[in-house]
């Protein structure tokens, strides 16, 4: 169970990072 919250916290951080990569490419 550990692991599991582990891996969704990490999926979380890369969406995160996706999005504001997205955000600054629209802002050109």
């Amino acid at each position: 169970m550990t692991g599991n919250n582990w891996r969704t916290t990490l999926l979380k951080e890369q969406l995160t990072l996706l999005w504001d990569w997205n955000q600054s490419l629209q802002c050109r």
